[in-house]
């Protein structure tokens, strides 16, 4: 149970710096982009 619940903070985790990577990645091309 114990084992799981670290998979699962880790799956987490992981998914959640993905996102913030691809969001710093992808808000640069659009402000550059649309400069409003």
């Amino acid at each position: 149970m114990i084992m799981f619940l670290q998979l699962t903070m880790t799956a987490f985790s992981f998914m959640h710096l993905q996102d913030k990577l691809i969001l710093e990645t992808i808000e640069p091309i659009n402000n550059h982009d649309f400069p409003n």
